[in-house]
C-alpha cells in the first residue's frame, strides 16, 4: 500500500512537472501571400509581402519578376524595369530553374511603355530568335507578339503586324485559362483591335470590320471600354465594305461630331444629315 501511494505520488510529480506542448510555429511565405495579393489586385501590398521574402531570399529571380510586375501595376516603371533586369541576371545561374526570356518580355514592355521604343524592339528581336522561346507560357508568348504587332504597326508593316497579332490572337485562343489565371481573361482585344487598324490600312475592310467589331464585344463583357475611336473605325470599314444596313446601325453609337467628321470627309449625307 505504501509503495502505490509513493508511486502515485511520483506519477503525479512528474506529470504536473512536464512542459507545456509546444505551440507549432507557423513559418510565414511572404512569396505565397504576395502572390495572393497580386492576384487580388493589392499590389502594392503585394510588392511589400515580396520585398520581405527578398530579405530572406535575395537571390529569388522568380520574386524579382513577380515584384517588378507589382511595381509595372502601381506604374513605377524604373523599378519595375530593375527588378526585371536583375531577374534576368538570376535567371541565368545554373541553380535557378527559370528561363530568362521570361524577365526579359516584361524589361520590352516596361522599356516600350517608358517610350524607348528602340531599346524594347532590340530586345525583343533577341527573343525571338533565342530557342528558348518555345519553352514560355503563353502569357509572356502572347505579350511578345503583341509588342511586335504594335511595332510593326508603327513601322507601317501591316502584312508583318497581321502575322504577329493573328499569332497572339491564336496563343490566347489555345489556352484561356491561362490569361484568367494571369487576371488578363480579355487582354486578346487589344490585338483583335490593332489588327483591325492593319487591316483597314490593306482595305481588308471585312476583316477589319470583324476584328473592331469583336474588339467592341469583348470589351463590352470585360466591362472596359473600347478603343476611343472603335466604333468610328467600325463604321468606316462597313461602309467601304459596303455593308450600309449594318454601318448605319452603328452610327447612334458615334458623337455628333464624328459623324459630321464623315460626312465631311465622305460627302453624301450618309453619315449625317441636318
Amino acid at each position: 500500500m505504501k509503495c502505490l501511494l509513493i508511486f502515485l505520488v511520483t506519477l503525479i510529480f512528474a506529470i504536473g512537472c512536464q512542459a507545456p506542448p509546444e505551440k507549432r510555429i507557423r513559418r510565414v511565405n511572404e512569396y505565397e501571400s504576395g502572390k495572393t495579393l497580386y492576384k487580388k489586385e493589392n499590389y502594392k501590398e503585394a510588392g511589400s509581402s515580396f520585398d520581405q521574402w527578398l530579405v530572406k531570399y535575395p537571390k529569388d529571380a522568380q520574386a524579382y519578376i513577380d515584384r517588378g510586375r507589382a511595381y509595372r501595376k502601381l506604374g513605377k516603371l524604373k523599378l519595375a524595369l530593375a527588378d526585371f533586369e536583375k531577374a534576368i541576371t538570376l535567371s541565368k545561374s545554373p541553380d535557378q530553374n527559370s528561363n530568362p526570356l521570361r524577365p526579359a518580355i516584361y524589361r520590352c514592355v516596361v522599356l516600350n511603355s517608358m517610350g524607348k521604343h528602340d531599346s524594347s524592339k532590340k530586345f525583343l528581336n533577341h527573343i525571338f530568335k533565342n530557342p528558348k522561346f518555345i519553352y514560355l507560357g503563353p502569357y509572356e508568348q502572347f505579350l511578345a507578339y503583341l509588342l511586335d504587332g504594335e511595332f510593326k504597326l508603327g513601322d507601317s508593316n501591316n502584312e508583318g503586324a497581321i502575322r504577329s497579332l493573328t499569332q497572339a490572337v491564336e496563343t490566347y485562343e489555345m489556352d484561356p485559362s491561362a490569361f484568367a489565371a494571369e487576371q488578363s481573361p480579355f487582354i486578346h482585344r487589344l490585338a483583335l483591335s490593332l489588327r483591325s487598324i492593319a487591316h483597314f490600312r490593306l482595305q481588308n475592310f471585312n476583316e477589319a470590320a470583324q476584328d473592331m467589331e469583336a474588339h467592341i464585344v469583348i470589351s463590352a463583357k470585360a466591362q472596359l471600354d473600347p478603343h476611343p475611336s472603335a466604333y468610328k473605325s467600325l463604321a468606316l470599314a462597313l461602309y467601304f465594305a459596303e455593308n450600309y444596313e449594318k454601318c448605319k446601325k452603328i452610327l447612334p453609337k458615334l458623337s455628333v461630331e464624328e459623324r459630321k467628321d464623315l460626312d465631311r470627309a465622305l460627302g453624301g449625307g450618309f453619315f449625317y444629315s441636318e
